[in-house]
C-alpha cells in the first residue's frame, strides 16, 4: 500500500515537472491595467436597455454584426458563415463566405463589404458576386479580420484583431498581450491596402467621422479606444480617446447628431486584470486544456453613446439582458439594432425609449 502511494506521488511529481517545463502556447507580456472604474459616475448602473426587444429569433444565429440597406432590409453575419437578409419575419441566405463573417457595412454603390475573420476583406456586389478585396498589408497576412466601416470618402477602414492568432484563439491573443492588432484602410479605386496603426491590443470596432477627418478604433485587450486623424493639422497621428473602460469594448458605429455608439461585450474581469501584470502566470495557465479554460461569461448588456471627444452622453445598461453579449450596434430610422456574439436573433431599441435622448 505504502509503495503504491509513493509511486502515485512520484508520478504526480513527474507530471507537475513536465507541466511546468512544457512550452507555453503564448509568450505573455507584462501589462498593468488601471483599476476598473466600476459602475459609478458616467457609468452608473441603470436599466435603460430594458426596452430592447429581440427580433428575428431563430433566423440569425450569433450574428456578430448587422447592416441595413437604404430600403431598410437588415443583414446579419451568422456564425455558420452565411450572410442572411432579414425582412418581414423571414430570412434568406444571400452568400456564404466559407469563413467567419464578422463586420458588415455598405458602400456608396450598394456593395456589402464584409470583414471575415478567416477569409479577409470581402465584397458582395449588387449581383451577389463575392470577391476578395484584401488578405494582407505590408507583406503580413491577416489572421483575424474583425470589423469594417466605409467612410464617406469611399475608403474602407477595417481592423485585423491579430495577425498572430485567429478567431478561435481569441484568449491566446488577450492573454499574450503582444500588440498584434492593426487598423487598416483599403482604397477601392487603387485596390491598395495600407496599415494606419499597428501594435494594437486586439483591434476591434471601427467607425469613421461624417467628414472622414478621423477614424475610431477599439482595443478590446486594453479596455480603450483610439482616434486616428485622417485629415487636418493632426493628420497621420493618433490619440487615446477613451481609456480604462468598465468593460471590454467591441463594436462602435457612427450614429446621428454627433453620437458614436459603443458596445461593451462583457464586464471587466477582476481575475483577468489581476493576472495581467504576471506574464509567467498567464504562460502557465494557457498550458491548460481549452475545456478547462472556458469560462461562463457574465451576461450584462452595456452600450455607451459618446461624442467625438470621448465624452459619455448616454449610458445604457441591463443586468438581465434580453440579448446577451452584444457586439455591435447600428442606428437606423429612429432605432438601434444590435448584433450578438452568441445569442439568437438580433436586438432593437427605439431611441425615444432612451432616457434623456435628444433629437
Amino acid at each position: 500500500m505504502k509503495k503504491s502511494i509513493l509511486i502515485i506521488i512520484g508520478l504526480l511529481l513527474i507530471i507537475s515537472i513536465v507541466f511546468v517545463l512544457w512550452p507555453s502556447p503564448i509568450n505573455a507580456i507584462a501589462f498593468t491595467p488601471e483599476s476598473a472604474p466600476g459602475y459609478v459616475g458616467v457609468y452608473a448602473k441603470n436599466n435603460d436597455l430594458e426596452g430592447l426587444e429581440k427580433i428575428y429569433t431563430g433566423l440569425c444565429n450569433s450574428c456578430e454584426d448587422v447592416a441595413i440597406d437604404k430600403e431598410g432590409t437588415i443583414y446579419g453575419s451568422q456564425v455558420t458563415g452565411e450572410i442572411v437578409a432579414l425582412e418581414k419575419d423571414t430570412s434568406y441566405v444571400i452568400a456564404h463566405t466559407n469563413g467567419r463573417p464578422l463586420g458588415l457595412d455598405f458602400d456608396q454603390w450598394g456593395n456589402l463589404i464584409i470583414a471575415d475573420a478567416d477569409k479577409g476583406l470581402l465584397m458582395l456586389d449588387t449581383l451577389m458576386k463575392l470577391t476578395t478585396l484584401s488578405t494582407s498589408s505590408e507583406d503580413i497576412d491577416f489572421k483575424f479580420v474583425d470589423d469594417v466601416d466605409v467612410g464617406p470618402d469611399g475608403m474602407i477602414y477595417f481592423s485585423d484583431a491579430s495577425y498572430k492568432y485567429g478567431f478561435h484563439e481569441t484568449m491566446k491573443d488577450i492573454m499574450e498581450h503582444g500588440g498584434y492588432g492593426r487598423l487598416l484602410v483599403y482604397n477601392p479605386f487603387t485596390e491598395q491596402t495600407k496599415t494606419l496603426l499597428n501594435g494594437l491590443q486586439f483591434a476591434n470596432g471601427v467607425a469613421t467621422s461624417p467628414d472622414s477627418s478621423f477614424v475610431l478604433i477599439n482595443e478590446t485587450g486594453s479596455h480603450s479606444m483610439r482616434k486616428y486623424w485622417l485629415r487636418g493639422p493632426n493628420k497621420d497621428t493618433e490619440e487615446t480617446l477613451m481609456t480604462n473602460l468598465p468593460g471590454y469594448p467591441d463594436g462602435v458605429s457612427r450614429g446621428s447628431d454627433g453620437i458614436y455608439w459603443l458596445t461593451l461585450v462583457n464586464p471587466r474581469s477582476a481575475e483577468l486584470d489581476a493576472m495581467m501584470p504576471k506574464p509567467w502566470l498567464r504562460d502557465l495557465i494557457m498550458k491548460l486544456p481549452s475545456s478547462v479554460l472556458a469560462a461562463v461569461p457574465e451576461h450584462y448588456s452595456f452600450i455607451i453613446g459618446l461624442d467625438e471627444y470621448g465624452k459619455v452622453k448616454y449610458n445604457l445598461q441591463d443586468s438581465e439582458p434580453n440579448l446577451k453579449e452584444i457586439t455591435s450596434v447600428e442606428e437606423y430610422n429612429g432605432a438601434l439594432y444590435f448584433g450578438t456574439l452568441s445569442d439568437d436573433g438580433i436586438g432593437r431599441l427605439e431611441l425615444n425609449k432612451i432616457f434623456n435622448y435628444k433629437r
